[in-house]
């Protein structure tokens, strides 16, 4: 891990962003822009394997915009891992390094947005990092092509990661000796979304003020978008219609478990 320097280490992640995502040249970050980025302060770190560069990190300072936040942070807009390296925990060490390049300039929180039906990152997110979501955004970038984004609309969680709180802390430690974070016993929860025997997603009812929600997402959303994409069209809906609300009467996203998300009200955190 280390921040790539000079013009052709940085038009390198211009090639590695239309790798990762099917982005034509338009869409891609230029390196030119990651230098600015670098100059002035931001995040532009690269993970290479015996010299090749096979993944990244871009971030840049971001004001609070949530209670839990305090003082500038990092907004984690791209980590990406090339064709043929993913699942080798690429992914897993790029956030850590992100982590550690915060803490060592005394910045305590980062925020990133990702697919909600996307299980991999959901997986990622909440149980080896250990991060919190609090905020549904509908078609935030707008239709999103390339085979990651399946050319639909565009829906994100805002992930909040709180850099020195002691979940995070614990798993850090657990990462640095090559092991998995502890399985936490969660709550039970009202089932708001399922999957059906054929796959598709089954909404259930449940009582309003319910404390804890859960709510599943396709095991393979990237294959779903490629094969399926009219019923990879359904799930996010259906993933928005069960998850927005929620979150927006005061839920917060707080662990992925058996394909599906857990949420529970804010005020339950903040008491323990």
């Amino acid at each position: 891990m280390r921040e790539p320097h000079g013009p052709a280490e940085l038009r390198e992640l211009e090639d590695l962003q239309i790798d990762v995502w099917g982005f034509d040249e338009r869409e891609a970050v230029p390196a030119a822009h990651f230098r600015a980025v670098q100059h002035v302060g931001g995040m532009v770190l690269a993970a290479y394997l015996e010299d090749r560069l096979v993944g990244f990190a871009y971030g840049f300072p971001a004001l609070p915009h949530d209670p839990w936040e305090r003082g500038v942070g990092i907004h984690s807009h791209m980590v990406g891992v090339g064709r043929g390296r993913q699942g080798l925990g690429v992914g897993r060490v790029l956030k850590w390094a992100q982590r550690d390049w915060c803490l060592e300039r005394g910045l305590t929180w980062m925020s990133w947005t990702f697919d909600p039906i996307q299980a991999r990152n959901a997986k990622l997110n909440f149980h080896y990092l250990g991060a919190l979501s609090h905020e549904y955004l509908v078609d935030f970038y707008g239709i999103m092509p390339g085979s990651l984004g399946g050319n639909q609309a565009s829906d994100r969680l805002l992930v909040f990661w709180d850099l020195r709180s002691r979940g995070v802390a614990e798993r850090a430690e657990r990462f640095r000796a090559g092991l998995d974070p502890e399985p936490a016993p969660l709550p039970a929860g009202g089932w708001v979304l399922t999957r059906g025997a054929d796959g598709e997603p089954e909404a259930h009812e449940v009582a309003r003020d319910m404390p804890v929600l859960r709510v599943a997402v396709p095991g393979d959303a990237t294959a779903l978008m490629r094969d399926d994409p009219r019923s990879a069209a359904r799930w996010r809906l259906a993933v928005r219609e069960a998850m927005a609300p929620a979150v927006a009467r005061g839920l917060v996203v707080r662990a992925f478990q058996d394909g599906a998300y857990l949420l529970e009200r804010r005020e339950r955190l903040e008491s323990r």
